[in-house]
């Protein structure tokens, strides 16, 4: 059960969001966020929107920040098109990741 701690994810009142999906490289997430950089040109895509290196120090570091809508479709983004094979831990983050985009939306939602 994955809730985002404080200093993982802020938002802020305009709808800005910041959240940091930076993970040990040989974690679920971390195993997703590698294949991200080394397979994909999802980080190229989202662009500004997108910070963070592969292999930085045993953690691939990832940081999205935009608008809510335009995290939450960077990181369904990664979630659904990013090559992986099947594995306990990698479903497990995507499931994770899929209750993070709740939990934005319904953050930012709440406040309006």
């Amino acid at each position: 059960n994955m809730t985002f701690n404080a200093d993982k994810l802020h938002i802020r009142p305009d709808g800005t969001v910041t959240v940091d999906l930076t993970s040990p490289q040989e974690s679920g997430l971390g195993i997703i966020i590698g294949k991200m950089y080394y397979n994909t040109q999802i980080a190229e895509l989202l662009g500004d929107m997108c910070s963070g290196y592969p292999h930085n120090g045993g953690s691939h570091t990832l940081r999205l920040r935009g608008n809510y809508q335009d995290v939450i479709a960077g990181i369904e983004l990664i979630r659904d098109s990013t090559p992986v094979y099947p594995h306990v831990a990698v479903t497990a983050a995507k499931m994770d990741l899929t209750m993070l985009c709740s939990q934005i939306r319904m953050s930012v939602e709440s406040k309006k």
